[in-house]
This record gives C-alpha cells, sequence and structure tokens, in this order.
C-alpha cells in the first residue's frame, strides 16, 4: 500500500550523479526494492518544497559543448528500440493537453489538476498541490537540468522522445525515483476508501474523465493493469505496468497497452 509523503521527513534530496548502468532491466529490477526508491523520490518533493521552473534555452544560443551533448542525446534516441519511441510518442499525446503540438510543463500541470478534479479530494485536495509540485521538480530534474534539447520549455514531439530515451539510458535510477512518485500520488489519490486497491469501474471511469479516453481505451488500460484479481488493481500492479511501459522493450507485454492503445 502506499504511503502518505505527509508523514515522512528528515530525508535527503535526490543525487544529481547519473548512473553509469543504462539498460530498462537495471530500472526494472529496482522497481519493488522495498519502498527505498520510491522514499528517496518522496523526499525530493519534500525538500524541494515549491514547484520548481524550468527555463527554456530557447533565447540563448548554446555553446559547442551543448551542441555536442544534444547531437549525443539525438543519436540515443535515434539508437533506441522502436517500440519505446512508439510508446513515448502515445505518451506525448496524452500530455499535450491543448493540442497545440507541443508538451510544456503547463500542459502537465494541466492533466494533473483534470485528474485530480475527478479524485474524491477534488482539484482543491490536499494531495494535489503535492502532485503539481512533484511534476514542476520532474520537469526540472529530467527536462530542464540535462538541456537533452536545445528548447526545455516545449517539447514538440521529436524533443520529447529524445528526452524520454536519454531519461531511461542516461539516468534510469533517477527516471524510476519519479515514476514511483508520480504513480503513488496518483494511485493513492485515485484510491478514494485507501484500501490498498483501485476497483476496476473507478479506474476505468478515471480514464475516460481525465485522459480522455473511449470506454474501450480505457478498458483495455485496465486490463494491462491487473495480473491476479480483474476487479482490483493492487499498487504493486501499477507501479510494475508503468515502469515496464516507460522502459520496457518485449512487444508482447501487456504493460505496452497501459494508455489504452499503441
Amino acid at each position: 500500500m502506499p504511503f502518505s509523503l505527509a508523514r515522512i521527513g528528515g530525508m535527503s534530496e535526490l543525487q544529481d550523479e547519473e548512473p553509469a548502468e543504462s539498460s530498462s532491466e537495471v530500472t526494472r529490477r529496482s522497481v519493488l526494492r522495498g519502498t527505498a526508491g520510491l522514499t528517496v523520490g518522496a523526499a525530493a518533493f519534500l525538500v524541494s518544497g515549491p514547484e520548481a521552473t524550468a527555463a527554456s534555452g530557447s533565447d540563448i544560443a548554446p555553446t559547442p559543448a551543448e551542441v555536442a551533448s544534444q547531437l549525443a542525446a539525438a543519436k540515443i534516441a535515434a539508437d533506441q528500440n522502436p517500440l519505446l519511441r512508439h510508446k513515448q510518442l502515445r505518451a506525448f499525446e496524452l500530455l499535450d493537453v491543448d493540442g497545440d503540438g507541443f508538451v510544456t510543463k503547463a500542459d502537465t500541470v494541466s492533466l494533473a489538476r483534470r485528474f485530480a478534479a475527478f479524485t474524491e479530494g477534488g482539484v482543491d485536495g490536499p494531495m494535489t498541490g503535492q502532485l503539481i509540485a512533484a511534476i514542476g521538480q520532474m520537469w526540472n530534474a529530467l527536462v530542464a537540468k540535462p538541456k537533452w534539447v536545445p528548447d526545455t520549455g516545449r517539447l514538440s514531439p521529436q524533443d520529447f522522445v529524445v528526452v524520454m530515451a536519454n531519461s531511461v539510458a542516461v539516468t534510469p535510477d533517477k527516471t524510476l525515483q519519479y515514476i514511483g512518485l508520480i504513480t503513488n500520488l496518483t494511485f493513492t489519490m485515485a484510491d478514494a476508501d485507501g484500501d490498498g486497491v483501485l476497483q476496476r469501474e473507478d479506474a476505468i471511469r478515471l480514464g475516460m474523465a481525465a485522459a480522455n479516453e473511449t470506454r474501450e481505451e480505457a478498458e483495455t488500460g485496465w486490463k494491462a493493469l491487473v495480473t491476479a484479481d480483474p476487479e482490483r488493481a493492487t499498487y504493486a500492479e501499477v507501479l510494475l505496468a508503468v515502469t515496464d511501459f516507460v522502459t520496457g522493450v518485449n512487444p508482447a507485454s501487456p504493460s505496452n497497452l497501459a494508455l489504452g492503445r499503441l
């Protein structure tokens, strides 16, 4: 059962070092290693406080070193497994809330608010602010700080793919921590009775309302999450499915359909 962020304190912030290991299997091995990775992710939110600001680099000419770094990042994205790119573009569709062809931090916050509106606490609930702050910090850590792309204020589909590919390949442990943190917050918000499981109809309703999914897409996404009871999903099942969607390269994995379709 996910923990309450409000009960955790006295922890250190996320480390900035970039792990040397880069395979998705390294990431997935540590998904449910107790709650250590998730606790570190929660600490990042608690220490950081207000939402971090991601500055756009579009008004400043990149240095030769930055250009070289961006070219290297683009190559990593181009060389990644095609299935990962396909899933990344599906995630882009979901996150491009206003449909303007770009994903911004404001888009992700807007999606978070829309999700919160259909949970028990609503947009003014105590965890909504925590979710928005965590999104801000994640954007800063995985998009703005590494400078994978020239303009970190808004991401085109290709730039989004570069960010996702490099986050998985270059900083898998840090990426896992943010996956855990965001998944924990959204799961806890959706679990209205606090019993540690999501009910099928509630999850489908949230998918249709918050993500503008059709009934068929929401049901497909639900089937990708559950492995034991078709009417209930545990936190472990959801976390594993989300992690596998972001990092997994097995074309037969049900988690590939976590967002309803590819």
